[in-house]
């Protein structure tokens, strides 16, 4: 998963042909990949929502609603469930494995940004107090505190280097926790709606 930007991926739709119409109680079959691709990000910094595109699609309104054929396993043969109660009930285990990593990875990224908002202050005083001695030093003329002074001031170049480089990283992961956050509220959502679906296909 990939760099900064806050919105979320727009899935693609499911093409028509595979659709067949089957009622309200009908559900649009993700297929596996979606939730078996791990949550890993690459060393290099890329946009958060340069994800791998989705293979299936939750459709749960408008014409044509349907299951679009997917991987199944084979049905027990002592199963009771319906073929449409089975998916729906495979298609929420998959909704809470995805929401579960989501929620890892957001909590991991925000692990992160504490840990680079500390250095950045830590780096923020350690700047002021390269300056306050920069400044006493050029109050002297002795060459030994000359020499003192530019090394002093190389410390504050370097401190600065570090201090962009590091709040560029913060919002880097920011933007990332909060793209991962906005998928996992919007799974949320599908996931309460499949449920009231599948309570109504079991008569609740």
């Amino acid at each position: 998963m990939q760099a900064p930007s806050a919105s979320t991926s727009p899935a693609p739709s499911a093409p028509a042909q595979n659709a067949q119409a089957s009622g309200p109680t009908s559900f649009t079959w993700l297929s596996q990949n979606q939730f078996t691709t791990p949550l890993t990000r690459s060393s290099a910094i890329s946009s958060p929502r340069a994800s791998a595109p989705l293979s299936g699609v939750i459709n749960l309104n408008g014409p044509g609603r349907g299951i679009v054929a997917g991987p199944r396993g084979p049905r027990s043969r002592f199963s009771t469930l319906s073929a449409e109660v089975d998916d729906a009930v495979s298609l929420i285990l998959r909704e809470l494995e995805y929401l579960g990593d989501a929620r890892q990875k957001i909590s991991q990224l925000e692990d992160v940004i504490v840990r680079l908002q500390q250095d950045v202050r830590i780096n923020e005083n350690a700047l002021i107090l390269a300056q306050r001695n920069a400044a006493s030093s050029n109050q002297r003329n002795s060459e030994s505190l000359r020499v003192e002074n530019e090394r002093l001031k190389k410390e504050m170049d370097d401190m600065n280097r570090l201090l962009g480089e590091e709040k560029s990283r913060s919002q880097y992961y920011k933007a990332d926790a909060d793209h991962w956050r906005a998928q996992a509220q919007s799974r949320q959502g599908e996931l309460e709606e499949l449920r009231g679906k599948l309570k109504n296909l079991l008569g609740g």
